[in-house]
């Protein structure tokens, strides 16, 4: 969130030559009664888009607001280039554009009017740049068209761009955006996810989602966070990779009598049908044949792996036999 003054100066090392670097290191967060919403996450991110993938309650919101700066971490640091973010959150905030899973607008008030007012409350006082850079940022989310419109009556995906324009004011080298294409339409989606290319290349883009294709279409880089531990973090391909070979797929039925050692994944519905999808050294039993896994089954392989973690440099890291759901299970679907 940059003021024009502060957007002036070089508030880091990375001002430039437009690098970036987001540090993540051994963070903790406990709310009351003890719940543990963050498990000593540790990651490094670079310019480009880094997906956040987990099942709601993973703790993804938890360390998107904690990146942010709108709550304080109990252990651990946070640092933005050579920015301590939790000791000295002002010059973040001078850098930062955050998009929230909900926000609220005023009713009746239009995109243009209220970009202009959120403008003037992040410091930008001189009015002829301030309406440039909203008629810019109207442009670039392809709302020019409707800026005179209501942004309380605007679509779902249209409130989702006015959102990434607002978190774009000052031009940030920091954007998080916390689920950002929920409840959208394939359309809407499309469109948010080519929005999002367009601006990873001189910044930080960290993305929170549990919808899988966010990460496959969008992210070089990713992570899965599941009960505040960090289960994987690496590329989306060594997600995949480690389950080629390993992957089966059968019905309901023949799954009754598979045999020991498999993991169930998921069940899909293809054409009507439910078919099981598990992971295994060798076909489970009669009824089996191989399947080329994707990252939606690298994905719910490592939250079946519970408590066993996943190194992404490589295939080794996962005991299979830790938290196994039996086979057995997927003949109750």
């Amino acid at each position: 969130m940059t003021t024009p003054d502060r957007a002036a100066q070089p508030a880091s090392r990375a001002a430039a030559g437009g690098e970036n670097r987001l540090i993540i290191h051994n963070v903790g967060k406990t709310y009351r009664r003890g719940r543990r919403a963050l498990d000593s996450v540790t990651l490094s991110l670079g310019n480009g888009l880094f997906g956040l993938l987990g099942p709601n309650g993973a703790g993804k919101s938890t360390l998107m607001r904690s990146v942010a700066t709108l709550q304080r971490i109990d252990t651990g640091s946070i640092r933005f280039n050579d920015i301590d973010t939790q000791q000295d959150p002002g010059p973040l905030r001078a850098q930062l554009g955050y998009l929230p899973q909900d926000f609220g607008v005023y009713p009746g008030l239009s995109a243009v009017r209220l970009l202009d007012y959120l403008a003037i409350v992040k410091g930008f006082t001189d009015a002829r740049p301030r309406r440039m850079q909203i008629d810019q940022l109207l442009e670039r989310t392809g709302l020019f068209a409707d800026r005179h419109a209501a942004v309380s009556e605007y679509s779902g995906g249209m409130r989702q761009r006015f959102g990434i324009a607002q978190a774009l004011l000052g031009q940030p080298r920091l954007l998080v955006v916390d689920e950002p294409t929920a409840g959208l339409d394939p359309s809407e989606r499309n469109r948010f996810h080519q929005l999002l290319c367009g601006l990873s290349e001189q910044m930080v883009v960290l993305l929170s989602t549990h919808i899988v294709d966010d990460v496959r279409n969008l992210c070089r880089q990713m992570a899965v966070l599941d009960h505040g531990r960090l289960r994987f973090s690496g590329t989306p391909e060594a997600l995949v990779q480690r389950l080629r070979g390993r992957l089966w797929t059968a019905s309901p039925e023949a799954a009754r009598a598979a045999g020991p050692g498999c993991r169930l994944l998921s069940t899909r519905i293809i054409g009507g049908a439910a078919r099981i999808r598990v992971s295994a050294e060798a076909c489970p039993g009669a009824g089996f044949e191989t399947a080329q896994a994707d990252l939606e089954d690298g994905y719910f392989h490592v939250l079946a792996c519970g408590d066993a973690e996943v190194d992404g440099s490589g295939p080794s890291g996962v005991d299979d036999r830790d938290g196994s759901r039996s086979c057995e299970a997927a003949s109750r679907v």
